[in-house]
């Protein structure tokens, strides 16, 4: 893999309670990309994310999904995390090993699980993006959810987006990054983009100014060039926004419907250009382990060049492959039946068949999720 390649990855967490919706924005997500022709939904048991028996029965996730498409060149790996606390071991070693959160709030708006789950994202500093979910139901309202969301967790939230309409009547998002309404076409996964209505004028331009003033204070720069000519380019509020989010000086927030594919387009567009990649998020923190031949700590560098090096995240066991062992490679190559060392046994085993490679986080040509390490 090329270095382009690794900075044009994006692996992302969705984080929340159970019901918030985000196995459906995980579908819909897929479906946004195009990889499935029509979304499914927990109520029929048939979306790509929960596909254990369990899983369709209860409605809701027991185990963390892996989904994987390419979109806008760059390429997503979306981990739909569990959210009932009976599964929340699962849900904690997969925040850790993302390198971006969207922490999903959905119409019944904040719950204990959440504050847990926002102390894990803040334990590893991970860069976030909140997305209020299922504003088409009955009883939501996007600005009051808003303020519960920044009183709870004393964080700073910078809407990025706006809702189009309220419950019955919420068809579509307004993108204050580029100044318009974006509404999807019927039974299809695209999107049409349309003026913004009249009567949203003055909430769009107080809203952007906020906006504007929160990238600016990314960069001394930025805030300089603002305060002396009071605007920014569209370019500069997306570097500016993007240097605030990683370093958590503010959360960006996104609102949608993921059962109606409502907001998606524009939550692609966050994920991609203020996220950061597995390069720029080593490079702003860089990962320790524990040197197995002296027990020195020594920070991993992102390199081919480097020993390899991986985190083993999950294990799960399949009724045709067996078991199968999910890993954050850190640095190095890894190739199928590449012998390695195993610090917990202490002692050198030998990989088995590499299935998928899903998650990118150096420039190494084989390396990712589903791994068998056999036995």
């Amino acid at each position: 893999m090329t270095q382009h390649a690794t900075n044009s990855t994006r692996n992302v967490a969705l984080a929340s309670y159970a019901g918030a919706g985000k196995t459906s924005l995980a579908e819909a997500l897929a479906y946004t990309a195009g990889v499935i022709p029509s979304m499914g939904s927990n109520a029929t048991g048939n979306t790509i994310g929960d596909f254990e028996p369990e899983e369709v029965q209860h409605r809701h996730s027991m185990s963390t999904a892996l989904l994987h498409f390419d979109i806008k060149e760059t390429s997503f790996n979306i981990l739909d995390t569990p959210g009932s606390l009976d599964f929340f071991a699962d849900t904690k070693c997969t925040i850790h090993v993302s390198d971006g959160t969207v922490l999903v709030i959905g119409a019944s708006g904040l719950r204990s699980e959440v504050e847990r789950v926002w102390d894990v994202i803040q334990e590893w500093e991970i860069p976030s993006l909140i997305f209020i979910n299922e504003l088409d139901k009955e009883h939501t309202n996007f600005n009051v959810t808003l303020e519960e969301i920044s009183k709870a967790l004393a964080i700073n939230c910078i809407p990025i987006a706006l809702p189009l309409g309220q419950e019955a009547g919420f068809d579509g998002v307004i993108d204050l990054l580029n100044q318009k309404a974006i509404v999807p076409v019927p039974n299809s996964h695209k999107f049409q983009e349309l003026d913004i209505p009249g009567d949203m004028t003055e909430k769009v331009e107080e809203a952007r100014k906020k906006l504007i003033e929160s990238a600016a204070e990314g960069s001394d720069e930025l805030l300089e060039k603002y305060l002396g000519e009071g605007e920014l380019t569209n370019k500069e509020i997306l570097e500016g926004l993007a240097l605030a989010t990683q370093n958590r000086s503010c959360i960006p927030v996104l609102c949608g419907a993921a059962t109606k594919n409502i907001g998606t387009t524009v939550l692609v567009d966050a994920m991609q250009n203020l996220l950061p990649s597995p390069q720029e998020r080593a490079e702003s923190t860089p990962v320790t382990a524990s040197n197995p031949k002296n027990n020195e700590e020594s920070v991993i560098h992102m390199s081919i060049d480097d020993p390899f090096s991986a985190y083993v995240f999950k294990t799960s066991i399949d009724p045709f492959v067996g078991r199968l062992t999910y890993i954050k490679v850190q640095s190095g190559i890894l190739d199928a039946d590449s012998q390695f060392y195993n610090p917990l046994r202490n002692t050198k085993e030998k990989g088995g068949h590499l299935y998928h490679c899903l998650l990118y986080t150096s420039d190494a040509a084989d390396e990712g999720l589903g791994v068998d390490l056999g036995g």
